[in-house]
């Protein structure tokens, strides 16, 4: 598994993967946006030569944000999320991570539990989609 940056190439291929994976995930345009403000990091995760998954972080002072965090569904549950997270806190090591969630999806929950993060804070109907509006936990992992 290898970590690259993203580039504007890959946007469709990530979109697609989000829209796939994610009940909420940035299109194109937004893609296209954060590459060119340079708080935003986008990483995808490639096995061989395919794209399995990305992850998407803004810079803020001392944390780094997990914006968005997909993995194709016949790649979860190998411990590739984790591998991700710990290359992560590895290479910014003396910053936290933070990272919103919906509280329905306990799949994601738990594997940030696993990986050191802990609930901080419930965040009512903050994901606001159309006509349903779903409840989060803000999630942070300090590493210090």
């Amino acid at each position: 598994m290898r970590i690259l940056k993203i580039h504007s190439k890959d946007f469709k291929e990530i979109e697609a993967i989000g829209n796939s994976v994610l009940p909420i995930y940035y299109t194109m345009f937004d893609l296209h946006q954060m590459i060119r403000n340079n708080k935003f990091l986008l990483f995808k995760i490639v096995s061989g030569v395919k794209i399995v998954g990305f992850i998407i972080l803004e810079k803020e002072a001392k944390n780094f944000h997990i914006c968005s965090f997909g993995i194709v569904k016949e790649y979860q549950r190998q411990g590739i999320a984790t591998g991700v997270l710990d290359r992560i806190k590895k290479k910014y090591n003396d910053c936290s991570l933070s990272l919103n969630v919906h509280v329905e999806n306990t799949k994601a929950i738990s594997c940030y539990e696993k990986n050191g993060f802990q609930k901080k804070k419930f965040l009512s109907k903050y994901y606001c989609v159309f006509t349903s509006c779903n409840d989060a936990y803000y999630m942070v992992c300090s590493q210090k």
